[in-house]
């Protein structure tokens, strides 16, 4: 038999994590940033391409 990599909860165990602090204590998933720098990067070249298209 193989241990574990995350212990098993008990059965009396209540699912909660940290109830009575604040929010401003709990991260938020953000987004990644170099998924952000692709999109604007695909929209800039997007454009480019559009203008270059309208000139010929």
């Amino acid at each position: 038999m193989y241990p574990r990599k995350l212990p098993k909860l008990k059965d009396n165990a209540f699912p909660c994590v940290f109830l009575n602090l604040p929010k401003y204590l709990s991260l938020s998933n953000q987004p990644s940033r170099r998924l952000v720098d692709a999109e604007q990067n695909n929209f800039d070249s997007a454009i480019k391409q559009s203008l270059l298209d309208q000139k010929k």
